[in-house]
């Protein structure tokens, strides 16, 4: 987002660490030379693209919540399912085809409908309500989510190694998912 300031303090850092000794003038210019590379890709159309996507996922909710007395309550299920599979189905086609960033606003979209089906799925069955139980739930669902379809919002993970004692297969697990979803 602010790749200008980040360039500028890496100039001035790479230039202190030269006259340290840390690192080699012929390294920081290498590193230099690298940074200097940009796509030259706006990043402004993704932003919006996410907003809309938020939008959209708020926006089926209100047609759920604005028919609620007339949708059935297997209708209403059902279709939070087909959407929440549909949009994994639709990350696991753009991620197979190459495309960048559709597969994580995709994902973000299966993301939002799974809060949203949790939500109506105790509001359809009348269960007591447990935000703390909910909320964990949700956490662990869009984590999943994002780590087997290899979202970018799956960073978190590197984070958990020294928890778990073992490195995780990060890598093959979303070809694989990609691999099945796709044939």
């Amino acid at each position: 987002m602010f790749d200008w300031a980040y360039k500028r303090r890496l100039k001035d850092d790479l230039e202190a660490w030269v006259a340290k000794g840390w690192v080699s003038s012929l390294a920081a210019t290498a590193i230099l030379k690298e940074q200097e590379r940009d796509d030259g890709q706006s990043r402004l159309p993704m932003a919006l693209a996410g907003m809309g996507m938020i939008c959209v996922a708020l926006a089926v909710f209100a047609f759920i919540a604005a028919n609620w007395g007339a949708i059935p309550k297997s209708l209403k299920l059902g279709g939070i399912a087909v959407l929440v599979a549909a949009s994994h189905w639709l990350a696991a086609l753009a991620a197979a085809r190459g495309r960048r960033g559709l597969p994580d606003l995709a994902t973000g979209f299966a993301t939002l409908v799974f809060v949203g089906g949790i939500a109506l799925v105790g509001q359809i069955f009348h269960l007591p309500s447990d935000w703390a139980g909910g909320a964990f739930l949700v956490t662990v669902g869009g984590l999943a989510a994002a780590w087997v379809t290899g979202s970018r919002t799956s960073s978190w993970w590197p984070r958990l190694r020294p928890l778990l004692g073992r490195s995780p297969a990060r890598k093959s697990a979303p070809r694989a998912c990609w691999r099945i979803s796709s044939a």
